[in-house]
């Protein structure tokens, strides 16, 4: 049995940082080692617009979408998992809808809420593609602060 503390990351002998360890709250732990030369990873900003809808336009609606793009150049096969925290509300007149290609493998991963995850193993040479959308829609008054 290990104690709960915060414990130190180190990678080919390099410090890459510290994270919290408590082995009673899951059963299986991912720890960051530090970036990985041979990947590479963008996020791009492809699709934003915000405008009004609804009877008489009583409502606004903002999209934003993101394409994330993550290809690799190791020799063997590499295991991936791309993290989008999706928007979220607790707010019955805030909605948000979601669009994703390909669909997530994973929702409110590891019990986080709004967080989608896609894990696929990479070829040697094969590049990934998930391509996220939301449309978040609430009432035009009072205003609405904190969106994407």
């Amino acid at each position: 049995i290990w104690l709960a503390g915060p414990i130190q990351l180190f990678r080919d002998g390099n410090f890459v940082g510290t994270t919290q360890w408590n082995s009673q709250t899951a059963d299986r732990f991912r720890f960051s080692f530090g970036r990985d030369d041979r990947t590479r990873g963008t996020v791009d900003r492809v699709r934003g617009r915000s405008g009004d809808s609804g009877f008489l336009a009583n409502r606004a609606e903002r999209e934003v979408g993101y394409a994330y793009t993550v290809s690799g150049s190791h020799k063997s096969n590499v295991e991936l998992l791309v993290l989008d925290p999706r928007p979220t509300s607790t707010a019955d007149a805030i909605e948000v809808r979601t669009v994703f290609e390909p669909k997530p493998t994973a929702n409110n991963w590891e019990n986080r809420q709004g967080v989608h995850a896609w894990e696929q193993t990479l070829q040697p040479g094969a590049t990934l593609k998930v391509n996220v959308g939301y449309t978040i829609s609430f009432p035009k008054d009072p205003a609405v602060t904190g969106l994407p």
